[in-house]
């Protein structure tokens, strides 16, 4: 504990961002992670408003000006936690370069876990998936509007083919490797 608390008087908390499209397991793993590394877990979802989640529900997928007050949103929510040094734990689609810079600027070290899967593998994890806004009509237009994470040297990514469990194991050794060379 002494550990983790001198090395955030020297330096800024982490924040690992667990990024997909819809269906890619992005709320699990960040869960999971949260839990194994006692960092403090975010849902994206839950920052959406209801015009947004009503339009998804609807087969409507969102603009870039929808996004807009959603990211706003999770951004002042991690900037207070960041004043706190509070290491975080983010599932968030993370689909457009310029949200994903965004999250680079609230004084947070971090690193994005990218869950890459086959349209296929997807449709089959959204027709498991109960009681969530999402229409999965929408993931194509969720692949539309990924912006392939080139270029960023932040970003990791983890090919879902595997279990859960499996997944979470590659992931908890991405965030260990970044805990110790923080």
């Amino acid at each position: 504990m002494i550990d983790c608390i001198k090395r955030h008087q020297e330096s800024k908390p982490l924040l690992f961002i667990i990024m997909g499209v819809s269906g890619s397991g992005k709320s699990t793993i960040a869960f999971e992670l949260a839990k194994l590394n006692s960092f403090h877990f975010l849902e994206a979802d839950d920052y959406h408003s209801e015009t947004a989640k009503q339009k998804m529900q609807n087969g409507q997928a969102l603009t870039d000006e929808d996004r807009r007050p959603w990211i706003k949103s999770m951004c002042i929510t991690l900037e207070t936690l960041t004043k706190s040094k509070i290491d975080c734990c983010l599932a968030y689609s993370g689909l457009r370069k310029d949200h994903r810079q965004e999250f680079r600027r609230l004084g947070y070290q971090v690193i994005f876990i990218h869950l890459s899967g086959t349209i296929e593998q997807l449709e089959q994890n959204l027709k498991r998936r109960e009681s969530h806004f999402f229409e999965p009509s929408l993931l194509s237009s969720q692949f539309d509007a990924m912006q392939a994470p080139e270029h960023e040297s932040d970003i990791v990514t983890i090919n879902i083919k595997e279990s859960i469990d499996e997944t979470v194991m590659l992931a908890q050794a991405i965030v260990l490797e970044n805990m110790t060379t923080h």
